[in-house]
């Protein structure tokens, strides 16, 4: 408790640091608060969708290439013709492409 009174009285007596100090920490609070709301919407909280359990992800290969890539727009729509194992197939944009043209949410085409 001794502690805390020092700590209280050294704070009044510089009261410009404290406040620079104060906001700090409530720019870094907020920031933190924004981007995990950010991340947990985009990964973590289920697609409006029934069934989500049974949704799969589909990539593209590209040789030489260590990382998935995605469907150009001509590679959807020639799988989507094409498929007979899936009931029905669905694309939606990339958090780049979304960031690029400033939409508001990724959006999802059939």
């Amino acid at each position: 408790m001794q502690d805390v009174r020092y700590a209280l009285r050294r704070l009044r007596g510089t009261p410009g640091f404290s406040a620079v100090a104060l906001l700090v920490l409530a720019l870094g609070i907020g920031a933190n608060t924004a981007i995990f709301s950010l991340i947990n919407t985009l990964y973590f909280k289920k697609l409006p969708v029934s069934g989500s359990e049974r949704l799969v992800h589909l990539y593209a290969h590209r040789p030489g290439r260590a990382f998935r890539a995605g469907f150009s727009d001509a590679e959807y729509e020639s799988v989507r013709v094409r498929t007979h194992t899936l009931s029905s197939i669905a694309a939606k944009t990339s958090i780049a492409k979304c960031a690029a043209t400033l939409c508001p949410r990724a959006t999802f085409r059939r």
